[in-house]
């Protein structure tokens, strides 16, 4: 205990950590089928909520260990670790256990094992302490490719499992790269592109392209000085637009949009405005390219299952409700059905009786929307958002680079989840399988979580 005492540790992000990891516990044991808190055998390993009440009681012990290290630890055996879950990545290909479609878990004895976790853990431990290094800036090729090596080794391995809900979550680096000075057009890119993404699927080929000629006039027509006049005429063309989309003449305006935007590259270009031209002419070409890919893509690759998964996110109404659509209809009306103060403790009935599909991993934000209603759930989401905004601040505080990167890049990764994860069960988002974090049932992520933590508080305390 003598380390303990020498340290002076954030209370209050400990306090946090306990209060989730307590009441992920007890929406662990009300997910049982189980109407009285008195008929779960809690201590019986055999049963789903004894193995989740040893993995916590594991995840304390991990925790207070941790607490005990000497911080410099982290630093030098940060490649190591990094090392290790590569290795872990690598042999679940090989020797792992399917599960829904994907290899994603070893089997050890009873316990299982998901190395995509630890991957998290490691790859935020290593990218922090490689951008931490003076040396590095992310101003020049080297860093920058290093550092995004860092991140895509560990993605390509989980997307041959293939589990492609834990590789997304990979993409909650940028946060730690931003902080770092990266250019922040790279993101503005990758949001546009996602944007394009998301409007050819929800219209069409026709109505992204036609949006994308509306704000090139637009990026140029701001350049004029006689704007005022372009933003009329954009404004007016704007709306026969939607007129037109509205009556399904999407070809006719369409060409009728390529005859005013060349009429626009023509008069910037006559205004002097040539590279501002060619950039957005590129700009346009490739984001244009990427709708006409998607629309190929989703109509001749996508196997009719993950169709229906996107079209269940976009197009519910496509959609069959007894099949793709089921998880999330029931989802949103467990919830729902809450109302303003919930059903009460082990009271839910949908997920009682199972009629909400995964309600103990992937839904089970619907038990604490039917059990505790919208007071609860604002409960939940406000000890998440301490939890990520306490980091965030610490982070910020901290003099060492080391413990400022390693802050980010874990609260990145606790947004994602939480934000993917209960976007889900409301629509907002495509289901695709993660987590919500200490709270859904797994050994692997909850300790995966805990070891972030205490990592994050054991480097960020202070010596008196």
């Amino acid at each position: 205990m003598n380390k303990i005492r020498k340290h002076s540790f954030d209370w209050v992000l400990c306090g946090v950590f306990f209060s989730i990891l307590i009441v992920g516990w007890f929406i662990k044991v009300a997910a049982t089928p189980a109407t009285s808190f008195y008929d779960v055998e809690i201590f019986n390993i055999r049963s789903t909520v004894g193995m989740q009440t040893y993995w916590t009681i594991a995840c304390i012990l991990v925790f207070l260990s941790v607490l005990l290290i000497e911080k410099k630890f982290w630093n030098i055996f940060s490649l190591p670790i990094y090392g290790l879950s590569l290795l872990l990545l690598l042999l679940v290909l090989v020797f792992g256990s399917e599960i829904n479609g994907a290899k994603s878990w070893i089997s050890l004895g009873g316990f299982s094992l998901q190395p995509s976790e630890l991957a998290k853990f490691a790859t935020c431990l290593s990218l922090s302490n490689f951008l931490a290094n003076p040396s590095v800036k992310l101003d020049n090729f080297r860093s920058i490719f290093i550092s995004l090596i860092i991140i895509s080794a560990p993605i390509l391995l989980i997307l041959l499992q293939p589990d492609m809900g834990s590789a997304l979550v990979f993409f909650a680096f940028s946060f730690v790269l931003f902080r770092n000075g990266i250019s922040i057009w790279p993101f503005i890119a990758i949001i546009l592109l996602g944007a394009v993404f998301i409007m050819t699927l929800s219209f069409s080929v026709y109505s992204t392209l036609a949006f994308l000629m509306i704000t090139l006039m637009l990026v140029l027509g701001s350049q004029n000085k006689f704007f005022k006049y372009w933003l009329l005429s954009i404004s007016i063309l704007t709306i026969a637009n939607i007129v037109c989309f509205y009556n399904e003449l999407e070809v006719l305006i369409l060409i009728f949009d390529a005859c005013i935007a060349i009429m626009f590259i023509f008069l910037s270009i006559r205004e002097g405005q040539l590279k501002l031209v060619s950039i957005i002419s590129s700009i346009f070409v490739l984001f244009s390219g990427l709708s006409y890919a998607t629309s190929f893509v989703f109509f001749n690759v996508l196997k009719p299952h993950q169709q229906d998964r996107l079209n269940a996110w976009l197009h519910p109404e496509l959609c069959d409700p007894r099949g793709s659509l089921y998880n999330v209809i029931l989802s949103k009306m467990a919830i729902s059905s809450g109302g303003m103060n919930g059903k009460g403790y082990m009271e839910g009935t949908l997920t009682k009786l199972n009629y909400v599909p995964e309600h103990t991993t992937d839904f089970i934000f619907c038990i604490v929307g039917e059990e505790q209603g919208f007071i609860g759930s604002m409960v939940i989401l406000s000890i998440f958002f301490i939890m990520i905004f306490r980091i965030i601040y610490i982070a910020e505080k901290s003099n060492i680079r080391f413990v400022s990167n390693f802050g980010y890049g874990f609260a990145g990764i606790l947004f994602f989840h939480v934000f993917i994860n209960i976007g889900m069960t409301i629509g907002l988002v495509p289901v695709i399988g993660i987590p919500l974090p200490f709270i859904s049932y797994g050994g692997s992520a909850l300790l995966g979580f805990s070891l972030m933590f205490a990592v994050f508080l054991n480097i960020s305390s202070k010596e008196y």
